[in-house]
């Protein structure tokens, strides 16, 4: 997961599980750009790359932006190496629904923080 951090909303890394080797502040980097169109989109989308490569030898990328209140959490990334597979649209309609459930979820809690303030 990738949160935005106020006040400069600069991408962070929330929590990552990598393989050996790989860093997660190189990933971070690499996704930067898409980070980017999604605030702008506030959409999802599916990414094989690199173009012209092999199935086998392309990298299949998932990103969804994490929204609740109409503001922009962060975003769930995921991601798999072509030899060991290959995400798709189902792949991304399920991390879409887990995005909407977070959502949902931070709503509620920011719904019930705000009438507990109320109350005292």
């Amino acid at each position: 997961m990738v949160r935005r951090c106020e006040p400069l909303d600069t991408p962070q890394i929330a929590g990552a599980h990598l393989p050996p080797g790989e860093d997660p502040q190189t990933l971070l980097a690499a996704i930067t750009p898409w980070l980017a169109e999604a605030s702008q989109t506030r959409k999802a989308c599916l990414r094989h790359g690199p173009g012209g490569a092999a199935p086998a030898n392309q990298r299949s990328c998932l990103l969804v932006p994490l929204i609740a209140h109409k503001h922009l959490l962060g975003y769930l990334y995921a991601d798999v190496e072509g030899h060991l597979g290959r995400l798709d649209e189902v792949h991304l309609d399920l991390l879409s629904t887990l995005a909407a459930q977070g959502g949902a979820r931070r709503r509620h809690d920011l719904g019930g923080a705000r009438g507990q303030r109320g109350v005292q």
